[in-house]
């Protein structure tokens, strides 16, 4: 079986760019079919440079995965923070009872 050997990196840089976590758990068919496309055109635009070597469009590929997956942490760090504080005003405030 050899179907599809050598596409480890593109699969996962499609699918981290279409927005599917590596964590698992969220992410959606039309997302990864957009990463898909997004990957295959920059794919083919350093393709037809013929000073891009193979090696550098790797590399591009690599960093597309390391930016997408420091996006996608620094939001859902973000997202957690203005979740605390919405749970932290929202919270009762307890009164002390007077005699």
């Amino acid at each position: 079986m050899v179907a599809g050997l050598g596409f480890e990196l593109k699969s996962i840089a499609a699918a981290v760019l279409g927005g599917v976590s590596i964590n698992g758990g969220s992410g959606s068919v039309i997302g990864a079919l957009i990463g898909a496309v997004l990957v295959d055109l920059i794919q083919n635009s350093l393709v037809r440079w013929e000073l891009v070597s193979e090696f550098w469009q790797e590399a591009v590929l690599g960093f597309l995965i390391l930016a997408a997956v420091s996006a996608d942490a620094l939001l859902m760090r973000r997202l957690n923070r203005l979740r605390i504080r919405r749970e932290k005003a929202a919270a009762p405030v307890a009164k002390e009872a007077t005699p």
